[in-house]
């Protein structure tokens, strides 16, 4: 799934996550780091339909 930064591409970001769960005590917590690459965003397509794609 695309995210959308305005940072230049070879930038490193850090994202943070965490997770409960029903029924247990406690936090998962944790962190990883995306890569920032080029855009692959095309504006040409956007009245396209989606189905056709599938």
């Amino acid at each position: 799934m695309p995210l959308l930064v305005h940072e230049a591409p070879g930038a490193t970001l850090t994202a943070t996550w965490s997770a409960t769960a029903a029924q247990v005590r406690g936090r998962l917590t944790g962190e990883f780091i995306v890569t920032v690459g080029a855009s692959t965003l095309r504006l040409d397509n956007l009245d396209e339909d989606l189905e056709e794609d599938e």
